[in-house]
């Protein structure tokens, strides 16, 4: 799939492993590194957005294929990529910046 890719243009990036992002979250652990812009937050959800597609794709075509993705979501979820466009998230960090800012400045 990556040699498809214009890699100068997007990053491919293993879907977020969002259960294991709320359990350390929630143990108090630090997951940013200081200096640096979060955008995870803007991210979440995706493996519950990609699932929920999966089993509408279950629910109205029958797709045996999407049932067993399903059925063994544990090993299937770690095959799947997001494409992740530079520009975009480039966009993402300065809006978060700039939202930073003005709490900052409140």
């Amino acid at each position: 799939f990556e040699q498809r890719c214009n890699m100068a243009q997007v990053a491919l990036e293993p879907l977020p492993d969002e259960i294991a992002a709320r359990k350390g979250s929630e143990s108090g652990d630090e997951l940013e590194s200081h200096g640096r812009v979060d955008i995870d937050h803007l991210t979440m959800g995706d493996e519950l957005i990609l699932k929920g597609l999966i089993e509408r794709h279950v629910r109205f075509a029958g797709s045996v294929r999407a049932r067993e993705i399903l059925n063994n979501w544990g090993v299937w979820r770690k095959k799947f990529v997001k494409v992740f466009p530079h520009e975009y998230r480039r966009a993402l960090a300065e809006m978060a910046e700039q939202r930073e800012a003005e709490k900052e400045a409140a």
